[in-house]
C-alpha cells in the first residue's frame, strides 16, 4: 500500500470520493484500507491518497455534455417512417376489405344458385320416383295380363 491519508471519518471520506459510505466501506473491505472505530461510535478508514486521484471529476471540470438536438426534429424523423409503415398498411385494409366484400357478394350468389338446384333436384327426384312408381304398375299390369292370357292358351286349342 502506498502512502496512507490519516483515519478520516467515513462520511468525509465518502464526500471526499464523491460516492456513499456504503461505497466507501466496499472499498475498504476490498482493498483492505485499515479501518477503526472512533470515540464517537463511528468508523473511521485509512484511505490510501491515490484513491483521491481516482475521484470522479467535479461537475465544474466534466466537460460540457454535447447540446441537445431539436426534440420536435428527432420525433419527426422517428415517426415519419412509422408514418408511412402505417399509410402503406391502411391501403393494404382497404384493398384487403374490397376484396373480402366481393367474395361474400360471390358467396352469396353461389348460394342462391345452390338452393335453386337443390330444390330443382328435389324436383326431379319426385319426378323419378313418380316415373318409377308408374313403370312398377305398368309392368305388374303387363306381368298380370301376360300370366291371364297364358291361361287362357290353355283353354284355347288352335
Amino acid at each position: 500500500m502506498s502512502e496512507v491519508d490519516p483515519f478520516l471519518p467515513v462520511e468525509d471520506a465518502a464526500q471526499r470520493l464523491g460516492v456513499s459510505v456504503e461505497t466507501v466501506l466496499r472499498y475498504a473491505r476490498r482493498n483492505k484500507w485499515p479501518k477503526v472505530k472512533g470515540n464517537d461510535g463511528g468508523t473511521r478508514v485509512a484511505v490510501p491518497l491515490e484513491a483521491f486521484s481516482r475521484t470522479v471529476k467535479t461537475p465544474q471540470e466534466q466537460a460540457s455534455p454535447p447540446p441537445a438536438p431539436d426534440l420536435a426534429a428527432v420525433v419527426q424523423a422517428a415517426v415519419a417512417p412509422l408514418q408511412a409503415l402505417l399509410d402503406r398498411s391502411d391501403g393494404d385494409r382497404r384493398t384487403l376489405q374490397k376484396q373480402s366484400d366481393d367474395l361474400r357478394a360471390q358467396l352469396a350468389a353461389i348460394q342462391v344458385e345452390r338452393a335453386d338446384a337443390v330444390g330443382l333436384a328435389r324436383t326431379e327426384r319426385a319426378r323419378r320416383e313418380e316415373i318409377e312408381k308408374r313403370a312398377s304398375d305398368l309392368q305388374r299390369q303387363l306381368d298380370a295380363d301376360r300370366q291371364r292370357a297364358a291361361k287362357r292358351r290353355w283353354w284355347h286349342f288352335s
